[in-house]
């Protein structure tokens, strides 16, 4: 679903069923010959999920469908853009193992070609997309394995053709780390470290930030940040977003009303504040799999996944910058509802962000719309002019 900067307009791109995949999970990603890009965790000629492309005006392609449990895996999660400007993915279920498996995508080509088998007690069962970090390397992350609490790790980019030669580095989480990471980790080049929430774990059992130092070819493993239920927020599914030195998130539940919280966490002074309780009335409540994301106008837009005035979420915005008082300009863009599509998930995008087009629009993941089990996505991209 396209919807305008200030919400007033609304367009459904494409509405897809079964066959063309179903529950639509991780990132739109525009790619360099100009498709967006993403993933369906169901759905296709054989149930096991697809990846499909869009256009900005709603041109869709279905252009590729997991139909091999060994060869391709079942379940994808979400894509992610290499520098050789292939994609790269993970499955949930497949692979020789069973336990999943890395994939590589050439949109060029149409080419398919699993790169990694996921083994065991050094993972299994990545429930989030790997993300590119320095040095020509994929990061990935499992919900299980290791110590039953799964693993973090990094394999190598291969050759063209050939597979990774192996995993360079893996730590298992504890129960005493943050663990079960369902929100794409985020690489900050200024920090040269990446940084990601658990949905449990930490001091108080609800989740917390976890961020993983990179010096070479060495890595650290640590829990920044624990949740406490009633004050932070607990038990988050999301990503979070990072600029100067301060990290933005989003949790699903807890915080002083209970239905979850929007936050920034400082790098610098290692301080937490939150900056808005979700409700189930005037806000939205219960973001998952959602991604806050920058604006072309600086302010940073996000999603939330039911409640607000139709219960079906909204997408809202607020400054970054603190005002005197140090609180934060908050508003909301939009409340979603049957009619337009509603639990979305994922990150928001933009498109038009340009001296041309000063109204960019926005877009969302959604998983019903117009009252039925079909599917609506929208393809608008940040950073990127039509």
């Amino acid at each position: 679903m396209k919807i305008s900067k200030d919400g007033s307009d609304v367009t459904v791109l494409r509405t897809f069923y079964q066959n063309e995949g179903s529950n639509p999970i991780g990132d739109l990603i525009k790619h360099p010959n100009g498709k967006i890009y993403g993933t369906t965790e169901y759905g296709g000629k054989n149930g096991m999920g697809t990846i499909f492309s869009v256009t900005d005006n709603g041109i869709f392609n279905l252009e590729f469908q997991f139909t091999d449990y060994n060869r391709h895996g079942q379940y994808p999660r979400g894509l992610t853009l290499g520098p050789n400007g292939k994609f790269y993915g993970v499955t949930f279920y497949g692979g020789n193992n069973g336990w999943g498996l890395i994939y590589e995508y050439d949109p060029s080509n149409n080419n398919y070609h699993k790169i990694f088998d996921f083994i065991g007690n050094a993972g299994a069962y990545p429930i989030t997309s790997v993300i590119t970090i320095p040095g020509n390397n994929l990061l990935f992350t499992t919900h299980q394995a290791g110590n039953n609490y799964g693993v973090i790790g990094v394999v190598s980019i291969p050759g063209v053709g050939q597979s990774t030669t192996g995993i360079s580095f893996a730590s298992s989480f504890t129960n005493n780390d943050v663990y079960y990471i369902y929100g794409k980790p985020q690489y900050d080049p200024n920090t040269n470290a990446v940084y990601y929430m658990g949905y449990y774990g930490g001091t108080n059992g609800v989740g917390g930030i976890g961020v993983l130092t990179i010096s070479g070819s060495t890595y650290g493993k640590s829990t920044i940040f624990s949740f406490n239920y009633s004050n932070h927020g607990a038990y988050s599914s999301n990503q979070l977003f990072v600029k100067n030195q301060i990290l933005f998130g989003l949790t699903n539940s807890g915080s002083p009303s209970g239905a979850g919280s929007l936050f920034k966490y400082n790098l610098s002074t290692s301080s937490f504040n939150l900056i808005k309780a979700l409700d189930y009335d005037s806000i939205g409540c219960y973001p998952d799999l959602a991604a806050l994301t920058e604006g072309p106008d600086g302010w940073i837009y996000g999603s939330t996944n039911s409640g607000g005035n139709n219960n079906r979420g909204s997408i809202f915005k607020f400054n970054p910058t603190p005002t005197t008082t140090g609180s934060h300009n908050f508003g909301i863009t939009k409340y979603m509802s049957n009619k337009d599509g509603y639990n979305q998930r994922g990150g928001l995008i933009f498109t038009g962000a340009c001296i041309n087009k000063p109204n960019p629009t926005i877009s969302t993941l959604v998983n019903s719309a117009c009252g039925t089990s079909s599917i609506s996505i929208s393809a608008n991209i940040k950073g990127l002019a039509n």
